[in-house]
């Protein structure tokens, strides 16, 4: 009768039988679940269920999913799994083209699992295992093994090479509209770790040693604050510096937004997959233009809110300048992003997916970088909430006669944190309103009043004076 937290789960394993008959429906459900990590590592049990491994007590760790995510980990290095996360595994079964390829999972005693070997899925359901050298093979051969130590028969023993960099490439051939022939390419680089046998190891007429240690010590060296790295001081009195040399702090952050979404869309570049563009226009132009109708009013169209800043800024000669040049920016940054989450997530799981920065970011191999969405969040929200609530305040004083504008921004920002409690439960009913309500709601604050308001302006502008000049 508990509720599950599975914004907490760190594994998800699939039991032997479920996955024969499908593991669509069970995806489908972690999916649409908001609290879900989809980062979490997914496993298949063989030869044993699932409740069993997870009630297992180990002497190694006394949470089982830790146990387990370190096992997946150490078996990762030797080449001899797949991990794959739960983010992964939707992508894989909803793209065209792809079958999932997912780690195993078994006992090897009573307190000891073993994380070698793949299930290997067709339509959504188990079709066959692989052991552990197959799936070497086929890690090689999809480009997932990065540095592993393989076992090398020599003549009197064996090799332990150390692979330190490895690319594979895999190509299909077609002939009359039909793939003929599968090639598949691997480049390896290695050391030799170890070898184990009689007499010298003799490669390329030279005995292959092991050799030379060179002893050193760590140096520590204490200084006081007037030897200190100034990138230190600007971090830790980043406010000081700011007023110091008169660089307000907007400037400082909001250059960081694009500089972090080209770290990020770098970063993806080997993940990436062009296929996910084909077939263009497959459902015509409606989907293009509602699209496009909600891009006239977010973003674009809130920023009919920057224009209760334009009277107040220092350098009016300039504005049309920064206008159109942060309007070029943005359009820019929309269509990286755009293209970047089409090619990593492809159109279906981005239909369906909640927050495409945050699956996107899980992406990544070998890095979190989500810290990095959240300041861009933290950072583009921020500016964005500021203005809102300036130009709010601006209007209201206006409105009402108060001199300074300052004393309803309090009562503004009370008030909006109040009413978005209280309007939605939770963040899927903001979201929900926000695409099927927000783009009709807001056309008159963003486009009928202002265009208003600026014939008005146009009008008064253009009529003659009524005052008489006197010679």
């Amino acid at each position: 009768d508990k509720r599950l937290f599975l914004s907490t789960a760190q594994v998800l394993i699939l039991g032997e039988r479920l996955s024969q008959d499908g593991i669509e429906e069970v995806l489908d459900f972690f999916q649409r679940d908001h609290e879900i990590d989809y980062s979490m590592t997914v496993l298949v049990a063989k030869g044993v269920t699932p409740r069993e491994i997870l009630e297992m007590e180990t002497d190694m760790e006394s949470i089982p999913a830790v146990y387990i995510n370190k096992t997946v980990e150490n078996t990762v290095s030797r080449g001899t799994v797949k991990r794959i996360m739960l983010i992964d595994l939707i992508k894989d079964i909803g793209g065209s083209g792809r079958q999932p390829a997912i780690g195993q999972i078994s006992k090897a005693g009573e307190k000891k699992v073993i994380t070698e070997g793949t299930a290997v899925f067709s339509d959504g359901k188990l079709a066959g295992w692989l052991n552990l050298y197959e799936t070497r093979g086929y890690l090689f051969a999809i480009d997932k093994v990065k540095s592993t130590v393989v076992n090398v028969p020599a003549d009197e023993g064996k090799i332990a090479m150390e692979i330190i960099r490895s690319k594979g490439k895999v190509k299909v051939a077609f002939e009359n509209g039909e793939p003929s022939m599968l090639t598949v390419k691997v480049e390896t680089q290695a050391n030799v770790g170890g070898y184990e046998g009689k007499g010298a190891l003799e490669l390329a007429g030279q005995s292959v040693f092991s050799g030379e240690n060179s002893g050193g010590g760590n140096k520590k060296r204490n200084h006081d604050g007037a030897g200190e790295d100034p990138k230190r001081i600007f971090q830790r009195y980043i406010r000081f510096w700011c007023v110091c040399v008169q660089i307000p702090p907007s400037e400082l952050l909001v250059p960081v937004i694009p500089l972090i979404v080209v770290i990020i869309s770098l970063s993806l570049i080997t993940v990436h997959d062009f296929t996910a563009f084909l077939p263009i226009l497959k459902n015509g132009m409606t989907p293009v233009l509602n699209a496009a109708f909600s891009f006239i009013t977010f973003p674009f169209g809130e920023t009919v809110a920057f224009l209760m800043l334009f009277p107040h800024v220092n350098k009016k000669e300039k504005l049309k300048k920064i206008v159109l040049l942060s309007a070029a920016i943005s359009i820019l940054l929309g269509i990286i992003l755009f293209f970047r989450d089409i090619s990593v997530l492809g159109s279906d799981l981005m239909d369906r997916a909640t927050f495409i920065p945050h699956l996107t970011s899980l992406l990544i191999p070998g890095l979190n970088v989500e810290p990095l969405v959240d300041i861009n969040l933290l950072i583009g929200g921020g500016v964005k909430i500021s203005v809102c609530i300036y130009a709010a305040a601006k209007a209201l004083s206006q409105i009402a006669g108060i001199g300074d504008h300052r004393k309803l921004t309090g009562a503004i920002t009370t008030f909006c944190v109040v009413l978005s409690i209280w309007e939605y439960k939770n963040v899927l009913e903001l979201f929900d309103w926000a695409e099927k309500v927000w783009p009709y709601y807001s056309i008159p604050f963003q486009i009928i009043v202002p265009l208003l308001l600026l014939l008005l302006s146009l009008r008064k502008k253009g009529k003659p004076s009524n005052a008489v000049t006197e010679s």
